[in-house]
């Protein structure tokens, strides 16, 4: 649990190394981040913590509910879950604390817009937890642009020019 808070800190840290930076070239006010699978769930962190990232593109993302990566990659896992059961519980027997470390809580707080791509037949994150978040989103009035790709894996394969390009067109929007 700890190592992906950690992963969040290292990313706010990066930011704020920018945002000092004597570098000319930075616009230090207008900062994006992209994503990929964990990658996109330390940006949903990322985006109910700091306000100093501008715009996300997230690919493939893990679910902001860390119960539905609890409950896919470490529920039957014994060697792993154990520690975390004996400290925080089960989800059903402490939802409060769960609820407490899940940026899907804190929604309310985003106030960057999001890209959210996904890939029909990825078989690593299920499409249907960036289906939840772009609903959850909408629902709060946050900007969230969302693109499925049919046929298309995890790592977006065929689609990957199409991809590159929204990324692309969306930073230049939201960061110009």
């Amino acid at each position: 649990m700890e190592r992906r808070l950690g992963y969040t800190e290292d990313v706010i840290n990066a930011v704020k190394a920018v945002q000092r930076s004597d570098i000319k070239k930075l616009d230090k006010e207008k900062i994006g981040m992209l994503g990929h699978s964990m990658g996109g769930g330390i940006a949903y962190s990322v985006a109910v913590i700091t306000h100093d990232v501008k715009a996300f593109v997230l690919f493939a993302p893990v679910s902001p509910n860390v119960i539905d990566s609890y409950n896919k990659w470490l529920k039957d896992r014994p060697e792993v879950v154990e520690e975390v059961r004996q400290a925080y519980g089960e989800p059903e027997q402490n939802p409060e604390f769960w609820a407490a470390i899940s940026p899907f809580t804190y929604f309310n707080d985003i106030d960057a817009p999001f890209q959210i791509h996904h890939g029909t037949v990825d078989e690593s994150v299920p499409l249907e937890w960036s289906e939840n978040t772009v609903n959850r989103l909408r629902e709060l009035g946050k900007q969230v642009e969302f693109f499925t790709y049919p046929n298309e894996p995890h790592e977006f394969v065929a689609a990957w020019p199409l991809v590159m390009q929204r990324t692309a067109s969306f930073f230049r929007t939201n960061l110009q």
